[in-house]
């Protein structure tokens, strides 16, 4: 009942709403009508209320629950349901939970999370309220080693999604999305499947929205940074959270009806900020230089090193500085 009087508020957002109107609608009493008024402003909703007049939505909290994020969903989003938490320890490792029996498209968004990773076992930064945190869960029929492809999938949506608020926003293969060499977004895909069955696949992405340079610990200031801390504004993230849903939502329809990345894989080459680059390969051990040359239709990234051509299927790499 929650959201159909959430729904009924937004409609007439410029005008009041009886509490006899609404419980007519709805078939309930005007004590419920209340109640559920009540429960809203406790959860942040601003409810003006005059009386012989009715109820007015005033605000509401910018929250990533389904409740808030409806106003600018759209009919034709192929994701969902959408699972919200305020907390979460990771919405990648409740979402790999859940996975077997989710229906595909499944997304969960969490206000914070306590434990967020990010690739190699990574600790990924994430307060409350102030950042997207969400994971998608996919099982496409698709052969497993397109896989790695899906990172580049879903960087070229966030990309599309958030560039409109940051010009100048670039991809760093494979994972990535930096402003000025700062990471504004990462991009975790973790699968479950075998040899040549794929059981699900779990993309999990990461925005610093509306971090401040104080909020990041003072090791991530000068590798991290928010769209915020960039373009000075306090940013929905409501709105960019549906964007970004909005985004994948157009490239994983294309990729299911034509088996092809090239259009996410273009926006990727055309944004990359390493093609043409001096870079450094880091492994265990050992840096290795090389040219980034290409992402290939596979999502590799072909590079020139001194013994020949390579393709990198994943991997740490970084600019070399001159």
């Amino acid at each position: 009942m929650k959201s159909k009087i959430l729904e009924l508020l937004r409609n007439t957002a410029s005008d009041y709403l009886s509490g006899e109107a609404m419980s007519e609608t709805l078939g309930v009493s005007r004590a419920a009508i209340w109640k559920v008024i009540h429960q809203l402003r406790e959860e942040g909703y601003e409810i003006e209320a005059v009386p012989r007049k009715g109820y007015r939505l005033i605000h509401q909290p910018d929250r990533l629950s389904p409740d808030c994020l409806a106003p600018y969903l759209t009919p034709d989003n192929t994701f969902q349901p959408l699972i919200h938490f305020a907390s979460i320890t990771s919405t990648n490792d409740y979402a790999k939970s859940i996975a077997l029996e989710a229906e595909e498209g499944t997304i969960v968004i969490a206000d914070e999370q306590t434990k967020g990773r990010g690739r190699r076992g990574r600790d990924w930064h994430s307060p409350a309220n102030q950042n997207i945190y969400l994971s998608l869960i996919l099982k496409p029929d698709l052969p497993i080693h397109q896989v790695p492809l899906f990172t580049q999938m879903a960087a070229a949506a966030v990309w599309e999604a958030l560039s409109p608020v940051l010009p100048g926003l670039t991809i760093k293969w494979p994972n990535d999305l930096l402003f000025e060499g700062r990471k504004i977004c990462g991009i975790l895909t973790e699968m479950s499947g075998e040899m040549h069955a794929l059981h699900y696949l779990v993309i999990g992405i990461g925005i610093n929205v509306n971090t401040t340079a104080e909020d990041f610990p003072e090791d991530l200031q000068s590798i991290a940074s928010s769209l915020r801390i960039e373009t000075g504004a306090l940013l929905s993230r409501q709105k960019l959270a549906v964007n970004v849903i909005e985004r994948l939502t157009q490239h994983y329809r294309e990729v299911i009806k034509t088996g092809s990345f090239e259009t996410a894989l273009t926006v990727c080459r055309e944004q990359s900020n390493l093609l043409g680059e001096a870079i450094n390969i880091h492994s265990r051990d050992s840096v290795e230089s090389a040219r980034a040359v290409q992402i290939d239709s596979d999502g590799f990234l072909v590079v020139e090193t001194a013994s020949g051509i390579r393709r990198l299927s994943s991997g740490e790499v970084s600019i070399r500085k001159k």
